[in-house]
């Protein structure tokens, strides 16, 4: 058993930083799914995605709404999220990937992203792998 004094240096050695950037990167994955679930609700992080035009729609059968950004699933594929040096990245490794962040018309939705409420869903996986995390660290 931990004398009190052993447990205050434990939590004082703890790198809070780190922790959340492993828990995270340890649910990565889950942030991808839910930016893949905003994109075919034709949802970016900040704002709905432009519509499809009139020409997608009726040449193409695009479906009402937002653009998805989706005709292969490369880009869904290739979405990826990490966090590093306390900064969040998200991306798609999809060669299309610097044409749409480049594009004008999707600068206002973010296509790649967390809209708020996603954000709220991360939270209730990262927080409890977070003191997973924590506990581990301190060997309780």
């Amino acid at each position: 058993m931990s004398s009190i004094n052993e447990m205050i240096a434990r939590v004082e050695r703890l790198n809070i930083e780190q922790l959340c950037e492993d828990a995270f990167n340890l649910n990565s994955s889950i942030a991808k799914e839910l930016n893949i679930k905003q994109l075919q609700r034709g949802e970016g992080a900040k704002a709905n995605m432009p519509d499809y035009s009139y020409n997608s729609k009726a040449f193409y059968n695009k479906p009402d709404g937002g653009i998805r950004l989706y005709e292969t699933g490369d880009f869904y594929r290739g979405i990826t999220f990490e966090a590093v040096n306390m900064d969040i990245y998200s991306y798609s490794t999809d060669e299309k990937n610097s044409m749409i962040e480049n594009d004008p018309k999707y600068a206002n939705a973010q296509p790649l992203g967390l809209s708020t409420s996603s954000i709220v869903e991360l939270n209730k996986v990262i927080q409890p792998t977070l003191v997973e995390e924590a506990k581990k660290d301190l060997g309780i």
